[in-house]
């Protein structure tokens, strides 16, 4: 596992299947914070992260459609699930 200085913070565009995919994986490494999921999908907003991405316990982080207001308010990388495609 690579050793990181710093945590990154990271907004998940999109929890997709491959969406969810990239969310375990962060969430795996222990070195990245996932601050916010965005979703334009009326069934998504409003689920827990950890819930819809099947991890073992819950974030405490809910899918929203705003996302304005997520990138003001967070200071965070934004992945979008082609860019995991791209890693």
């Amino acid at each position: 596992m690579i050793s990181m200085d710093r945590t990154i913070k990271v907004i998940q565009y999109g929890p997709g299947p491959i969406g969810c995919q990239s969310v375990r994986y962060l969430m795996e490494r222990g070195y990245f914070e996932l601050v916010g999921a965005i979703d334009s999908d009326p069934q998504k907003v409003g689920v827990e992260v950890g819930e819809l991405v099947e991890l073992n316990e819950p974030l405490g982080l809910s899918i929203t459609a705003d996302s304005a207001m997520l990138l003001k308010v967070k200071d965070a990388e934004l992945l979008k699930p082609v860019e995991v495609l791209n890693i």
